[in-house]
């Protein structure tokens, strides 16, 4: 029993490579079932035995990428000298990770038109988002964010930008990329001057 479920996982995650190698390649509406699974080394009926579809494997391999850009921001940030290096360190590594083509493509131009802004939004939530909500909710407690700031709000504020920053290298242009990341920095740096200023004048 152990083994057939062994077997089934490995599958599965065969399955997953396959099609994000696939999808980050040509993009969703370019592939097809049966090309996912030749490219896995699986039968169709092994395919739809895991999968009950493109679109359902497609949700797989969207999870799997934000996982991976959220190992990616964690890897970094462990050598980050302090918590507020530690938010710009990681924002830089969300911004470098999502801007590879294939998880541009799949996280930015595919997965929010064919899966939806809110199941985009829901699975962000649980891993680049909450990545970032902690990094803030350390800086706050490190006193290198103003007590006052309210963490959820500047969360999601700044995980708007740091997609904007992605979005606007997305087409190759890398100079308003980094603008876009020195911009970010500087915010960064300002609210950690105004906490401070707040701590000499507490």
């Amino acid at each position: 029993m152990q083994l057939q479920q062994n077997e089934r996982l490995s599958t599965a995650a065969d399955l997953v490579t396959a099609a994000r190698d696939l999808f980050g390649k040509h993009g969703y509406d370019a592939v097809t079932a049966p090309e996912i699974a030749k490219a896995a080394g699986v039968s169709r009926d092994s395919f739809y035995a895991h999968f009950s579809g493109k679109l359902e494997l497609f949700e797989a391999v969207v999870a799997a990428e934000f996982g991976y850009v959220r190992t990616q921001i964690t890897t970094k940030v462990a050598c980050s000298q302090n918590a507020l290096q530690m938010l710009i360190d990681g924002g830089d590594m969300f911004v470098t990770t999502c801007s590879a083509p294939e998880t541009f493509r799949i996280l930015f131009v595919d997965a929010p038109r064919v899966l939806g802004h809110k199941h985009v939004h829901r699975v962000d939530s649980e891993s680049t988002h909450a990545a970032l909500r902690l990094g803030v909710t350390g800086a706050k407690l490190a006193g290198q964010l103003p007590s006052e700031i309210d963490v959820d709000a500047i969360t999601s504020l700044m995980s708007g930008a740091y997609d904007r920053a992605v979005i606007d290298g997305g087409d190759g242009d890398y100079e308003a990329q980094l603008k876009s990341r020195q911009a970010i920095r500087s915010i960064w740096m300002g609210l950690s001057k105004l906490a401070q200023a707040e701590d000499r004048r507490g």
